[in-house]
C-alpha cells in the first residue's frame, strides 16, 4: 500500500493510482486514450476482444476489414447507448452475427479452465484528469475506472491539507451538466477525501444524492495511510480479516455480477440504480465466505436500523447463497427459501433476485 504524501490533491490522486496499478488485472492508461465522442478507450475494448475472443474478431475483419477497429467501437457505443453499461457488462453485445462478451466475472467453482482464462483476460485500467466531453472539453475528472474499454467509476479526489474536503466533491459534481452522455456511462461517482467518502449513481445536477460510503459513521484511522484507502487498497476489518479494496478488480467484478440493479419506487413510480453502501456489501462478503469455509447449518444475527437497505441486503445474500459453491466445487446450500412479514418486502425481494437471475 502507497504511503501517505500530503502534499496536494495530485499527490493524492498519485497515491491512488500507484496503488490501484498494482493491482491485479489493473494498468494506468493516459487520458489521451479517451475518446470523449465514443466514450470509450477504443484501444483497450480492441486489445481485451483480441485476447479473450479471437474467433468473434475474425468475423468482425472479414464483415469490416477496411475498419474492422472503428467498426467495434461504433457498435459497441450504440449498443450501450440503448442498454446501458451494466446490462451490456453482464450480458454481452450481439451484431451482424458477432457475439462478445465485454466482462467475464470468477466463475463460481473451479475446474472451468475457459471461464477461468476469461476472467483473467479482463482489462482494467486507471486514468487521472479525463476530459470526458466533447461539448466543454476544458472539464475533467480526477480520476476514471475502466473495465475493458468501458468507463464505470469517476471519482473527485479532495484533501484536507489543501484546505478541501468531500463536500467540495459532492459539490463539484453537483455543478456539473446533468445531460453530459458521460455521466450515465459510469455505474457510480465517488466524492472523496482523505477521510470520507461518498457516492452517487445518478448525476441531476443540484438535485444530486449523495450516500455515504464509510465503514462506520466516521472512518478508523489508518495508521500510515489515509483512513479511506479501504477504497482501492486491501484493508483490515473490524474481525482482523484482510479484506480487498472496493475499486479493486475483483470487487469491482462482485458488484457488476451481483450487487447493481435498478429499483423502482413504490410511491413515485421512479426507476432508480441501485449500488450498495459499504456495510451491505460488506456484510453479505462475510456471510458467503464463512457459509464458503464451514458449509450450511450455522446461524447469523444481522443488525440493520431502519432505511439501511435491509430488503437489498437479503436479495443480495440469497441470490449469491444460491450460486455459493464450497472449496471442493460442490453447491453448499440445495435451495434458499426467504421468508418474510411485510408483502412489499416480499415483492422487492422477488424483483430484485429476478433481475439477477436473468
Amino acid at each position: 500500500m502507497a504511503k501517505i504524501n500530503p502534499v496536494n490533491e495530485a499527490a493524492f490522486e498519485d497515491v491512488v493510482m500507484a496503488t490501484l496499478t498494482a493491482s491485479p488485472l489493473y494498468c494506468v492508461r493516459d487520458a489521451k486514450h479517451f475518446d470523449a465522442a465514443k466514450l470509450l478507450d477504443v484501444e483497450q475494448l480492441w486489445d481485451f476482444v483480441e485476447a479473450t475472443q479471437p474467433q468473434e474478431l475474425a468475423k468482425l475483419h472479414k464483415q469490416f476489414p477496411d475498419a474492422p477497429r472503428e467498426a467495434l467501437a461504433a457498435h459497441v457505443t450504440g449498443l450501450i447507448q440503448k442498454r446501458g453499461t451494466l446490462e451490456v457488462l453482464r450480458n454481452g453485445v450481439s451484431f451482424n452475427g458477432i457475439n462478445l462478451q465485454l466482462a467475464y466475472f470468477r466463475p463460481s467453482a473451479g475446474g472451468n479452465q475457459a471461464h477461468q482464462a476469461g476472467y483473467e483476460g479482463n482489462r482494467f485500467a486507471v486514468m487521472r484528469q479525463v476530459h470526458f466531453s466533447t461539448k466543454t472539453p476544458d472539464q475533467s475528472a480526477d480520476v476514471v475506472i475502466f473495465l475493458n474499454g468501458l468507463p464505470i467509476v469517476s471519482v473527485e479526489l479532495k484533501n484536507h491539507f489543501t484546505g478541501q474536503n468531500v463536500q467540495q466533491a459532492i459539490a463539484q459534481y453537483r455543478r456539473r451538466d446533468k445531460h453530459e452522455p458521460f455521466w450515465k456511462r459510469c455505474l457510480v461517482h465517488f466524492a472523496v477525501d482523505d477521510d470520507a467518502a461518498f457516492m452517487s449513481t445518478y448525476i441531476a445536477g443540484a438535485e444530486t444524492g449523495f450516500l455515504p460510503f464509510n465503514r462506520d459513521t466516521n472512518n478508523p484511522i489508518i495508521d500510515g495511510h489515509f483512513a479511506s484507502s479501504y477504497l482501492w487498497s486491501n484493508f483490515i476489518d473490524e474481525d482482523g480479516e484482510v479484506q480487498p479494496g472496493i475499486w479493486q478488480a475483483d470487487s469491482l467484478l462482485l458488484l457488476i455480477q451481483n450487487y447493481l440493479h435498478a429499483e423502482r419506487d413504490e410511491k413515485t413510480g421512479k426507476e432508480k440504480f441501485i449500488f450498495p453502501r459499504f456495510h451491505q456489501f460488506q456484510v453479505v462478503r462475510k456471510l458467503l465466505a464463512h457459509a464458503k469455509t464451514h458449509g450450511s447449518g450455522h446461524n447469523y444475527l444481522v443488525q440493520h436500523s431502519a432505511g439501511s437497505g435491509k430488503s437489498n441486503s437479503i436479495a443480495w445474500l440469497a441470490h449469491q447463497l444460491a450460486n455459493l459453491c464450497g472449496a471442493d466445487g460442490q453447491p453448499v446450500f440445495d435451495s434458499v427459501i426467504v421468508i418474510t412479514d411485510r408483502r412489499v418486502l416480499d415483492r422487492q425481494l422477488q424483483d430484485t433476485i429476478k433481475q439477477f437471475e436473468k
